[in-house]
């Protein structure tokens, strides 16, 4: 069974070798408060908003250094893995695309979305996944609907005229001339990493 989990699109701060363990000491003292820290850089608001979303130490913890590191996403995916397991689930991983699966099991629709979303907040998935696509794929943290106009005119979907603003009225409903072509596939690449361009490496 495969959750598609976002078309979110989001650099961390690196922080100087000389200073790190009193960084380490001020990060963990502002996420024990509970008090947001002065986020800065494109991605403040949405830092923000996450730690406001959740109470979570350990999310919190993690956005301190406006950062999500391979060593604390693999901690994500181990509280994924480990929430499933102790639901009678298998958490197969995640997938290039930002969706992740899991093995077959018998639920109903509502009793899936509960599940799926039991794991995603308390593994932190639902607030870290998001912000880490999008410092990876859109650093500067622009417009969704800029970033993807540019990537379907790119990619020769849509021609150089068409508009952002024309990309929020045809996207909601996906009516786009090449949904149910063979360049729809182009389209998904978009949407899952907005910098794709067909026959790049």
């Amino acid at each position: 069974m495969k959750r598609k989990t976002f078309a979110a699109l989001l650099v961390g701060t690196i922080l100087l070798t000389g200073c790190s363990s009193q960084t380490q000491t001020a990060d963990n003292e502002t996420a024990a408060s509970g008090e947001a820290p002065a986020f800065t850089g494109p991605f403040a608001g949405e830092l923000t908003q996450a730690w406001i979303g959740s109470d979570s130490d350990f999310v919190r913890g993690v956005l301190a250094d406006q950062l999500v590191d391979d060593q604390e996403w693999a901690e994500v995916t181990s509280k994924m893995e480990e929430c499933f397991s102790d639901l009678g689930r298998k958490f197969e991983g995640f997938a290039s695309n930002g969706s992740y699966s899991t093995g077959p099991f018998s639920a109903t629709e509502q009793e899936t979305e509960e599940i799926f979303t039991k794991c995603e907040n308390s593994s932190g998935e639902t607030w870290l996944h998001p912000l880490k696509r999008s410092m990876e794929h859109n650093p500067d943290n622009v417009a969704f609907e800029e970033v993807m106009t540019e990537c379907l005119i790119r990619n020769g979907l849509m021609p150089k005229s068409y508009t952002k603003e024309e990309f929020l009225v045809d996207n909601p409903n996906l009516d786009f001339p090449f949904i149910g072509t063979p360049d729809e596939q182009k389209f998904w690449n978009c949407n899952s990493d907005p910098s794709y361009e067909a026959g790049s490496k």
